[in-house]
This record gives structure tokens, sequence and C-alpha cells, in this order.
């Protein structure tokens, strides 16, 4: 693999939102008179902010009876695109500006909307609103600044800071709620079928599907580790491995199966973000590095185990019964930016991942 940069200049655009929100915080009453009568929502957000956003949007449109149009980030418009409620998807590259991201596309023509509601924005979704005509705007900006101090403050004092899902619940000034998964997307029986046929999860066996990869190697667990981890799995002869994520998790599979003494699965590039939501919801188990596709693992109440590196963790799961490694004790944000050798994720061994893993399927009990 390509040697990692010594900087993750990712992590160091997301705080390009701060500016970009002020500035949208004063873009009110463009002095148009008839609207469309309708709610744009700007969620241009990496997955795993998009995932833990999506109670929150349909709990807003739910509790106002209305429908509304949405801007996210590329990837996530085929989840989009199935929210109940929202109707047209417009995309806008996320403030991380990741390859994988196409560029927004060209649009001639909006609505004039009522009301513009900002969650997540970036460069390229807020030259998206400059074409938009809105009566009003309502950019969170100062909830927005309260929780970047909130994180560096839970950082310094090494606890776990407030969860990005209750933020932005209180951003539509509602309480926290759980949602059915049912309540919040019209999938149809044509996008299960789709699924069901795919070669990878026809099979009698339980399914446990691996994510291995992030944009940042401070993030990832070492694929020695990850071919140790399998195997072991592999041996107790009751599971079926599948690998998930985008094209950059090619490039561990590659290096894990040479390590492998079995044939592992692998949907890697073969779905998107609809479908392997699909897949989550049709499997058994999920272990992987703190990510979108983990993000997504808990939104689709598929029981992980989920590898956590630096602090803070504003995205964890919140249910009791999924597993949390986690070797930062809150701390090592200088981890997020910078590129040490020793990393915090190195400090998990395979041996404590094997065993909750064994806890979390109940094997340990037929020893």
């Amino acid at each position: 693999m390509a040697k990692p940069s010594a900087i993750n200049y990712d992590y160091f655009r997301l705080y390009e939102e701060i500016p970009l929100l002020f500035r949208a915080s004063f873009a009110r009453n463009r002095g148009i008179e008839k609207t469309s009568g309708k709610t744009l929502i700007v969620a241009a957000s990496t997955i795993g902010d998009f995932i833990v956003t999506i109670p929150a949007i349909r709990t807003f449109l739910a509790d106002n009876k209305i429908t509304a149009d949405i801007i996210v980030s590329p990837l996530v418009r085929p989840l989009a695109e199935r929210i109940r409620g929202i109707d047209r998807v417009f995309v806008a590259r996320s403030s991380s500006r990741r390859d994988i991201e196409k560029a927004e596309e060209k649009i001639n023509e909006f609505d004039h909307y009522e009301s513009i509601i900002i969650l997540k924005i970036s460069s390229d979704a807020y030259r998206l609103l400059k074409k938009i005509k809105s009566k009003k705007v309502k950019s969170h900006f100062p909830t927005y600044a309260r929780y970047v101090l909130h994180l560096a403050k839970s950082s310094l004092l090494g606890k776990r800071p407030k969860q990005w899902r209750d933020i932005v619940f209180d951003m539509i000034d509602k309480k926290p709620r759980h949602m059915r998964f049912e309540d919040m997307f019209t999938f149809d029986n044509r996008d299960y079928e789709r699924v069901r046929k795919l070669n990878e999860m026809k099979t009698s066996e339980k399914i446990i599907l691996i994510h291995t990869g992030s944009n940042w190697p401070m993030l990832r667990w070492e694929n020695a580790k990850w071919a140790d981890l399998l195997n072991r799995i592999n041996a107790l002869g009751k599971f079926r491995i599948v690998f998930v994520g985008a094209e950059i998790e090619s490039d561990d599979l590659r290096e894990i199966v040479p390590l492998l003494n079995f044939k592992p699965h692998s949907l890697i590039s073969k779905v998107d973000l609809r479908e392997l939501l699909i897949a989550m919801r049709m499997s058994d188990y999920f272990i992987g590095v703190d990510s979108g596709p983990r993000n997504m693992a808990n939104f689709a109440d598929l029981r992980s185990i989920g590898l956590f590196g630096p602090g803070p963790h504003m995205f964890m799961p919140s249910d009791s019964r999924d597993v949390i490694i986690d070797k930062s004790k809150n701390r090592g944000v200088y981890e997020r930016f910078f590129y040490k050798k020793n990393s915090l994720m190195n400090k998990i061994t395979v041996d404590e991942v094997y065993d909750k893993f064994l806890v979390l399927t109940g094997l340990n009990r037929n020893k």
C-alpha cells in the first residue's frame, strides 16, 4: 500500500463548515413573494454523519406532516432516495471531498423554498445554496459552534462527548427518539430481491460482514491481525465471511487473502449503500473499524463489534448489545490529525476481538 500521509487533510477540511454556517446564517429573506411552500434540508456529509441524521430528519418530516427536498453527498444518494417524505434529492460533495465522491450535479432550476434547514454543509453545498432562493434559512451556526467546543473539552477531559445524533435532534427542537427501520425507509420487494440474488448472500450459514478500511491509517487495524482473527472464526465452521466497502478496501482484501486458510466472499464495490443496508438487514454480525459502514450496521440493528481508534467518539452505537473495543479512553485526538507510528488501534489484540465475538454470538457458553 502507498506510504501514508503525515497529515489527515480530510479531517482538517471538516472545520470549513464553521465559517460556511456563519455566512449562511445571514441569508435571510431573499425578497421572494411566492414559494413552493416546501422545505430544503442540507445534509452534505460523510456516510456516518448522514446515517445518524436520518432519525431526526424523519421525525421532523413526520411531526410537521410535510415532505422535503434534500442535498446530500453523492455516496449516500441511493439511501436518501428511499427516506420516507423525501422528494427530490440533489448532491454536493461533503467537506472531506474524498476521491470516491463525484462532483456536484449541474441543475439549472430549483424550487423557491419556504425554508432551508442546514444540518451539515460543505463548500460545494454552499455554492449550490447560493443559486437557491428561499424566504428563510436556518443554519444552526450557534449549535454547531458550541458542539465543536464541547468536543474539544471532552477530549481534554477524556470524557465521551454528546452524540451527534442527539445534537441533530436539538437542531430540530425535538427530544431524541427511537424510530423503527420500516418507518424511515420505503424499500420495496425489488430492492430486497436484488440483494437476495447476490451469490454472496445465498447461504444457510450465518453471515459476518467485515469492514477493514478507512481513509486515515490511524483508524485502521493491521491486516495481519484481520487475517488471524478471521482464520480463527472460520475454524468454528458456522459462518460465512463477507467483506464490504468501497474500492479502498480492495487493497486490504488483496493483502489479507494470501494470509487466510479459506476463501472469503466479497461485496466490495458490488453494491451501493442502499443495497449494503439491505444486506446488513439480512446478515447476522458485523465486525469493523469505526466508519460509515459500522454506523450503518448499528442503524440496521445488526449486532456488531466496533474497533475504535482515537477520540472523540461522537458516533457510538446506542444498543448495549453491540460491542465497543476502545483503547483511547476518549483521548488521542492528535491521531485524528497526524500520523503516529504506534497507533491506539494497534493496541487492540486479536485475542480480545475473538473473545468478544464468542461472547456476542453466545459461543463462549459452549465451552
